[in-house]
């Protein structure tokens, strides 16, 4: 099985070293390949690196370990997430840590933005977002 991580940030780099050491296949996507195939490089013949929608295609199940305000852009450039299952780890606080970011935590709110940033994307509880057949 293999499980896309999208971002290499602290929690991409946690969660991609983690499902490595536990014998899954893992593909970095990142808005720049590089930083994905340098991070793949570390962490061994288990992962592969590259842009976002690359990453995507290769998995079934994607970990988004972006920035909250990152997120609809991560998602455009997703490519097609038919039957893909997103676990989304952003939380909705502001860049300064000053307040919550777009939305009040706990409300679903921030849920309702993905949606509108690509159709056929629906929220389900406030980490795990799915895409459904567009009808």
């Amino acid at each position: 099985m293999t499980i896309a991580i999208i971002g290499t940030g602290n929690m991409g780099n946690a969660l991609a070293r983690a499902l490595a050491a536990a014998r899954f296949e893992i593909a970095i996507g990142h808005r720049e390949p590089a930083k994905a195939a340098a991070l793949a490089a570390e962490i061994g013949p288990a992962a592969q690196g590259g842009g976002i929608a690359a990453a995507m295609a290769l998995a079934d199940t994607a970990f988004l370990t972006v920035p909250y305000g990152a997120m609809a852009e991560v998602i455009r450039a997703a490519g097609d997430l038919s039957g893909k299952t997103l676990v989304d780890v952003s939380n909705p606080i502001s860049p300064d840590a000053s307040g919550v970011h777009r939305g009040r935590c706990g409300t679903g709110e921030g849920n309702g933005e993905r949606d509108r940033s690509r159709p056929g994307v629906r929220a389900r509880g406030r980490r795990i977002l799915e895409q459904q057949p567009l009808p």
